[in-house]
């Protein structure tokens, strides 16, 4: 009797990267659903590094942030991202939104991975946040001031981050696209398919 291997699917990816891709973008931009669809396309190990200082700490990024401060979770969020990025096989990591602030963590995404900065502009940010908060009332950042946060106030820390993403390997204008047609192009940059 013939073996049939109909469904079958081969959770080995056919390639594997050198190192870890990384995957940054701002509130909204959707880096952390592209980079759960590039894994699911390829079977490479996925890492979301917010929730893996949360898996770490027992806290949420939130209670991080209110109860001891926004230098607490930025502590925990660098002994994480040390250890994410030396994990073996190499994997998909999605960056926290401020990981990057740290210049530490900058030279050690530098020398570690490939960085992918997924763009949007910022009025599609802005509407992509109203959106989620308004599907999903109470959900998103709680140290975030959704009351009296003007698209003004969002441009700017929207552009005080860019100027850290903008050292990124490859830049992938996902504005207006979804994840899965952002998640195919980087994967076909990167030679992952």
């Amino acid at each position: 009797m013939d073996a049939h291997f109909d469904g079958y699917y081969d959770y080995h990816p056919p390639r594997h990267p050198r190192i870890p891709v990384t995957l940054i973008g701002f509130f909204g931009a959707g880096h952390e659903q592209i980079g759960s669809t590039m894994a699911a396309l390829t079977g490479l190990p996925y890492t979301e590094l917010d929730r893996s200082v949360e898996h770490a700490t027992g806290c949420t990024v939130g209670q991080l942030v209110i109860e001891g401060g926004e230098d607490r979770y930025r502590e925990a969020e660098a002994d994480r991202l040390a250890r994410v990025l030396r994990e073996r096989p190499a994997g998909i990591v999605a960056l926290g939104e401020g990981a990057l602030l740290n210049a530490g963590n900058r030279a050690l995404v530098s020398d570690e991975s490939v960085l992918v900065y997924v763009h949007r502009e910022a009025d599609d940010l802005a509407a992509r946040l109203r959106s989620q908060q308004e599907r999903l009332p109470g959900a998103g950042f709680p140290w975030f001031p959704a009351a009296g946060f003007c698209d003004n106030d969002f441009a700017a820390l929207s552009d005080t981050r860019a100027s850290c993403y903008e050292e990124a390997t490859l830049r992938v204008n996902a504005t207006g696209r979804s994840a899965d047609h952002v998640a195919d192009e980087i994967l076909g940059l990167l030679e992952l398919r």
